[in-house]
């Protein structure tokens, strides 16, 4: 099992081994604090997301940038739906937003939002709770 401890004053996740409580690698590329790491179902990504405007998507046999949301503001919280195809977001100001893994398109809700919790569920289905 692999389990993503972010610190809440540091730009850094740290990805362990649940099993060996063995430290597998440090994510770097944050400037901010981070408020959520969620990992994929398949194992092999995380996301994280900063109050540095940003989320990032890491592979993690490698530990390197997959790809980065930018935001207009500090990102407070964030999910992977199903496959991983897609991943939600929302950010101090601009609410709830879809992203696409592959192109980095996002698709914001008009949803006035600017903190809260993901859930997400099967089917491609997300709860959301302010």
């Amino acid at each position: 099992a692999v389990s993503v401890p972010p610190f809440l004053d540091a730009p850094v996740a740290l990805i362990w081994d649940a099993a060996t409580s063995t430290m597998l690698c440090r994510l770097l590329g944050h400037t901010g604090a981070i408020l959520a790491g969620r990992v994929f179902h398949a194992g092999n990504r995380v996301l994280t997301a900063s109050m540095d405007g940003t989320a990032v998507v890491w592979e993690l046999r490698t530990c390197s940038e997959v790809r980065r949301f930018i935001h207009p503001g500090g990102v407070t919280e964030a999910a992977v739906l199903d496959d991983g195809a897609i991943v939600a977001t929302i950010a101090e100001t601009c609410g709830l937003t879809f992203w696409c893994v592959f192109s980095g398109e996002g698709r914001r809700l008009n949803v006035a939002a600017d903190s809260g919790r993901l859930v997400p569920i099967p089917g491609g289905k997300l709860v959301a709770v302010w």
